[in-house]
């Protein structure tokens, strides 16, 4: 998959994501919204799955995913060609912050910091692009059933 990210001063960065590379990066997504202050101040199971279910709902919807992606470029800040993500990272910068960081196996990558809303919006356009792919992979939140880890084939 190719993930093309542009910044308000128009520089593109481009990286592929691999199936193997988007089953790593999931849990760790997860993780981070579980991290959120409302969503970790509930106990573990069912209570906290739907408060985080909750969180995603209503962050999404002040999402606008209808907007197209403007292909004006004027700098790509990691060469034209896209960079191979091998390289994973993932923490809580603040309450309200978190940090994904993509790498190559050697070079330059990204270090991606997302406010609550990004990162809730980020992990539902990823669902969207898996569930086209033919990977034979559903990326989902946990169920309020006390279930706690995400669903991966």
């Amino acid at each position: 998959m190719l993930l093309r990210l542009k910044t308000v001063d128009l520089a593109e960065m481009r990286l592929w994501l691999t199936r193997r590379y988007i089953k790593l990066l999931w849990p760790l997504i997860l993780k981070l919204m579980e991290g959120e202050p409302m969503v970790a101040a509930q106990e573990q199971g069912t209570k906290r799955e739907a408060v985080l279910a909750f969180r995603h709902q209503e962050a999404v919807a002040k999402a606008n995913f209808s907007k197209p992606y403007d292909p004006v470029v004027e700098q790509t800040p990691l060469g034209d060609t896209p960079i191979l993500v091998s390289r994973l990272g993932a923490r809580r910068l603040d309450p309200g912050r978190s940090q994904i960081s993509m790498h190559p196996e050697q070079g330059q990558g990204i270090d991606l910091n997302l406010d609550e809303e990004l990162l809730h919006s980020f992990a539902r356009l990823l669902q969207e692009v898996v569930s086209k792919c033919d990977w034979d992979m559903h990326l989902a939140l946990p169920k309020a059933t006390g279930e706690v880890s995400p669903t991966l084939n």
